[in-house]
């Protein structure tokens, strides 16, 4: 089973939880022209956008060659994605047009009022490159697109901020624990949970080297035991990796009785 996110997970996962990024044509200039716009993933993978058909992307000469940049902030330690691809309005008389419309409007409130102007359509974006970049390059790399159509966003990223704001505020003691008896570090003195996921959760801990050549500080995954299908089920799985420390910190072993 996969113990990390894919590229193309983390990729998705960023532009789903992102709620608008760049939207990029070439302009009459043959500069490109780009602007702030909303949108939201479909099902399949693509962008959903609500545009106006007055706007300048749609009056360029190509608006088909479009790009899309996404970030929550400009800051080069932040992940962001670069898409290109082709922008197409989308039916009105499609039976698939509402169940878009519906979707935008779910997760921008003002699209209901917009969607009833003529002057305002549904657009897709279909991306046909895709690469992300991992805070200051880690992981940077092209995503295929067959690999982007078939991934699933990690749903835990909604939460995680949250999620570790809280147990580094307030469970350093559980932390300590799993950086003794989970990951048997010698010595650990700081343990930080730096990302959790719907695979498991990592951890940045400074311990005293064995070799005596000082403190070390390393990054260390710990995986969930189980499949999980939400974003309680990975707080679970946590959990539980803090009372197992706990277990064979008080020496107690399942199965086996109670060690020394």
């Amino acid at each position: 089973s996969p113990t990390l996110l894919t590229v193309a997970e983390k990729a998705l996962t960023l532009t789903t939880t992102a709620a608008s990024g760049v939207l990029m044509t070439k302009g009459d200039n043959g500069f490109p022209h780009g602007s702030a716009t909303d949108y939201v993933v479909s099902s399949s993978n693509t962008l959903l956008l609500l545009l106006n058909l007055s706007g300048q992307h749609l009056t360029t000469p190509s608006p088909a060659e479009t790009g899309f940049y996404v970030t929550p902030s400009l800051s080069p330690s932040t992940p962001r994605v670069s898409l290109s691809g082709s922008l197409s309005a989308l039916d009105r008389d499609d039976e698939s047009y509402p169940a878009s419309a519906a979707k935008f409007a779910a997760r921008h409130s003002y699209a209901d009022r917009v969607l009833e102007s003529r002057q305002f359509q549904m657009f897709e974006f279909v991306p046909a490159s895709i690469y992300y970049v991992g805070s200051f390059g880690v992981d940077a790399g092209w995503v295929s697109v067959s690999d982007w159509s078939g991934a699933s966003e990690d749903f835990v990223a909604r939460e995680s901020e949250g999620i570790m704001a809280r147990w580094n505020a307030g469970r350093r003691d559980d932390l300590m624990n799993v950086a003794r008896h989970v990951l048997e570090l010698p010595e650990p003195t700081d343990v930080v949970l730096t990302s959790i996921d719907k695979l498991g959760l990592s951890l940045r801990c400074s311990y005293e080297d064995v070799e005596g050549r000082g403190v070390r500080t390393d990054v260390f995954r710990i995986n969930f035991a189980v499949t999980v299908v939400s974003v309680e089920d990975a707080k679970s799985e946590a959990e539980k990796i803090c009372q197992e420390a706990w277990e064979r910190g008080e020496g107690i072993v399942w199965g086996g009785g109670e060690g020394g």
